[in-house]
């Protein structure tokens, strides 16, 4: 589909927050190296892109044995069940070839590191910090709610800690 085609059909003119980030994406020069968390970003902007992350929360969560949301969105996680949860979620990406799955345990990677950054103002990823901030401020533009929230909280609280 076309940003243009994705536009509002009540404003032609405005362009979602999805298109932004799409355009920005596109606006990349060759020489800018696809991160894997592009792919998790584009399957987000899909216009099914809530009702996939749902789904997939609920195979992850029966694969860590814990409710995702409270934990990492709701900031109910103390740092070790964070970094419990970024651990295996870490594994799950690694060691996964189903791409769904795979791409959920990247969103609950950097959910953990995102909750770890805004509800316990700590860095739990050996991952350069700029880089960091650019992944989280991705996802706080493509996530549904209540993950939005902890991802642009998460933003702040890194561009706080320069």
């Amino acid at each position: 589909m076309s940003i243009a085609e994705e536009r509002s059909p009540e404003d032609p003119r405005v362009l979602s927050d999805a298109q932004v980030s799409k355009l920005l994406r596109l606006g990349r020069s060759e020489q800018d190296v696809d991160r894997p968390v592009d792919d998790l970003l584009d399957r987000l902007a899909r216009p099914d892109g809530a009702r996939w992350l749902s789904r997939a929360l609920g195979t992850i969560e029966n694969a860590l044995s814990c409710r995702i949301e409270d934990l990492l969105a709701a900031g109910q996680g103390s740092l070790k069940q964070v970094l419990r949860v970024k651990e295996r979620a870490k594994a799950i990406v690694h060691g996964r070839t189903d791409e769904d799955l795979r791409l959920a345990g990247m969103f609950c990677y950097f959910g953990a590191i995102a909750a770890a950054s805004a509800f316990h103002r700590t860095l739990i990823t050996s991952q350069a910090g700029r880089d960091v901030k650019a992944v989280l401020l991705d996802l706080s533009h493509e996530a549904p709610s209540p993950w939005r929230d902890l991802f642009e909280r998460a933003t702040q609280q890194a561009l706080r800690r320069r």
